[in-house]
């Protein structure tokens, strides 16, 4: 079956007193804000059932449009925009959704491929354009697979 989803996020808040930390040396410091806010997505999605028995079993491909937001401050007070926006792509396995008419639900988990991610910045330190690069690199090498877990209701035809 074919489906079509539409998907937000609700933002992570990273408090100061559990700053995370982005680059190495003389670049590590601590950040904290939101991540994954205002952040949403659309696409199709693929769904194979490989056991006749089990039509609820199935593994899921699919591809999409969309974006990841998020605004992180260190600790010298500069703030941190960070933006991935653009085509991705998912694989996984669900449960539910089964090619039936009527009210559907379902459970998925899998992994998403984000786009690549941009950090930008209007902080005035010195040491503000190693501190978004830190930031750029460690999101690039560290986040371009994300585990997904979602819940769906649908409607089948």
């Amino acid at each position: 079956t074919i489906s079509a989803f539409y998907g937000e996020s609700e933002g992570v808040d990273i408090d100061p007193s559990d700053a995370i930390t982005f680059g190495e040396g003389d670049n590590e410091t601590f950040y904290y804000g939101t991540l994954a806010n205002n952040s949403n997505w659309c696409g199709l999605q693929l769904n194979y059932r490989p056991f006749e028995k089990l039509e609820g079993l199935r593994v899921a491909f699919g591809a999409g449009v969309g974006k990841l937001q998020g605004a992180l401050t260190d600790s010298l007070g500069a703030e941190y925009r960070i933006q991935a926006s653009g085509p991705f792509t998912y694989m996984g396995m669900g449960y539910g959704l089964r090619p039936v008419k009527g009210l559907q639900l379902g459970i998925d988990i899998g992994w998403l491929t984000t786009p690549t991610f941009e950090v930008t910045s209007d902080g005035s330190h010195n040491q503000t354009d190693q501190f978004r690069h830190a930031i750029e690199s460690d999101m690039n090498e560290f986040f371009t697979y994300i585990p997904n877990l979602q819940l769906t209701i649908g409607w089948g035809f």
